[in-house]
């Protein structure tokens, strides 16, 4: 029988693919064709792989290969050069990570893997739980004849038993609304203190990689004085070129994939998810969400004809001034910009309330909370078009999710009310989310998203 070695001798390829990551990648992945900043990426993550760097974070834009380099190629290499090593592999949900699971599988039940790392296999059957087998599941593949082997976990799930050697997250948080919800940013932070990081120890190496949406996300804690090597890949450089990255000022990432000029459609349409998403820069929202710079003032007069006309409403059955008041927004669209014709509030008992309703134009959309249900089909019973608009998400995700209009400069407000909409006292929305109140606010964000439904915001 010929030797492991002497194999290796007659394929140099197999021998450079047990040296570094980004020929382990082309030996078995033949329709990868990387460019500069791939190469670049996957040196640093041989690095991370022969433990060379403890910590590691790598941030860059949506569709440009983080995880096939890291969360699919990565765990497979590290496994061929140590099969003793124990890997969690963390994602937004199960199913997510069940995905990366069995691509994994599939990578070393490969003949390419074979000629790489004849000797890291998998059981090839599926165990689950049969004592005495090696596991094969969705879940948690164990190397035969050795100790090591990986978990695919989504985060908030169970990540117990032993130890873990290497710990790799990838897009803990599934999307921007995930992201800038508070209470789920708060319970994936809370589960990473008191699961995954409790399953570390001295020697253990972490990888975070992941696109940033928020300031506070787990990528705030991932810095120099921490401990770890941070890597960022903006869409468009914005800065001086450096040895991981040597683009001049102002170049894309991956032209032949995501052009400039698309870039720069994206970023003139939604510059702070373009910041944050493409960037990788998200902007703190500490104070006001809104800035008085981003609204156009048009005269009254000059308004144009407008589609998609409406009034949205946040209702509220009360004449207490110290409890929320109904507020509306009457808005419309022309050429691509939301135009707000009219706007107001008022503390006013259900029938005095919907007197003033039928005062405002129609049709009326409405959240379908209790009250909203109540009001819709009374105006509904009293022939004026009323249309249940379903709740949307926090009040904070909510605004984020629509202040690029604004920011674009493609929200204009009407001269009679702009003062009304950003300095009222007890509205102003320029005071939002520290304000007294956030009725209006909540008025002026249903519709915005009911005129530009973005992929990052459904209704």
């Amino acid at each position: 029988m010929q030797s492991f070695a002497h194999l290796l001798k007659c394929n140099p390829k197999a021998e450079l693919a047990r040296r570094n990551l980004l020929d382990f990648t082309l030996y078995g992945f033949k329709q990868f064709d990387p460019t500069w900043f791939h190469k670049a990426y996957y040196d640093v993550l041989t690095k991370f792989a022969h433990g060379e760097i403890k910590k590691l974070a790598v941030f860059m834009p949506p569709q440009h290969g983080k995880s096939e380099g890291s969360t699919r190629r990565l765990p497979a290499y590290v496994l061929g050069k140590d099969p003793d090593k124990r890997l969690a592999i963390i994602s937004y949900s199960a199913t997510k990570a069940r995905k990366f699971n069995r691509e994994i599988q599939r990578i070393i039940d490969s003949d390419t893997y074979r000629d790489v790392f004849p000797n890291t296999q998998l059981n090839q059957r599926n165990v689950a739980t049969m004592s005495g087998q090696f596991l094969r599941n969705a879940e948690e593949c164990e190397i035969m004849g050795s100790s090591g082997g990986f978990k695919t976990v989504g985060v908030g799930g169970p990540l117990t038993g032993e130890a873990v050697d290497m710990l790799i997250l990838d897009d803990v948080y599934k999307n921007a609304e995930d992201a800038w919800s508070e209470t789920i940013r708060e319970g994936i932070t809370d589960w990473y203190d008191t699961v995954a990081q409790t399953r570390l120890h001295n020697y253990s190496q972490e990888l975070m990689v992941f696109t940033r949406w928020h300031h506070d996300d787990l990528g705030k804690r991932c810095t120099p004085e921490n401990g770890w090597v941070v890597i960022k890949f903006p869409a468009i450089q914005n800065r001086e070129p450096d040895d991981i990255d040597p683009r001049e000022v102002g170049e894309p990432l991956w032209p032949e994939r995501h052009s400039l000029d698309r870039l720069l459609e994206i970023q003139e349409k939604k510059p702070g998810i373009f910041s944050a998403l493409y960037q990788q820069e998200p902007t703190p929202a500490g104070g006001s969400m809104w800035r008085e710079k981003w609204f156009n003032v048009i005269p009254d007069e000059e308004i144009p004809k407008l589609t998609a006309v409406g009034t949205d409403w946040d209702l509220a059955y009360t004449d207490n001034d110290k409890n929320s008041a109904s507020a509306y927004v009457t808005s419309g669209t022309a050429w691509g910009n939301v135009y707000i014709t009219d706007l107001g509030f008022e503390w006013l008992e259900f029938p005095r309330l919907i007197e003033w309703m039928k005062s405002k134009t129609r049709p009326h959309y409405i959240e379908g909370k209790a009250s909203g249900k109540s009001a819709k089909q009374t105006l509904n019973g009293a022939g004026i078009s009323a249309i249940e608009v379903p709740k949307t998400s926090d009040k904070i995700t909510a605004t984020n999710l629509v202040t690029h209009v604004a920011e674009s400069g493609r929200l204009f407000v009407a001269k009679s009310i702009i003062l009304k909409l950003l300095h009222d006292d007890r509205q102003g929305i320029l005071r939002f989310p520290l304000g007294e109140h956030d009725d209006l606010n909540d008025a002026l964000v249903q519709a915005l998203a009911r005129h530009e439904q973005p992929e990052f915001f459904v209704i």
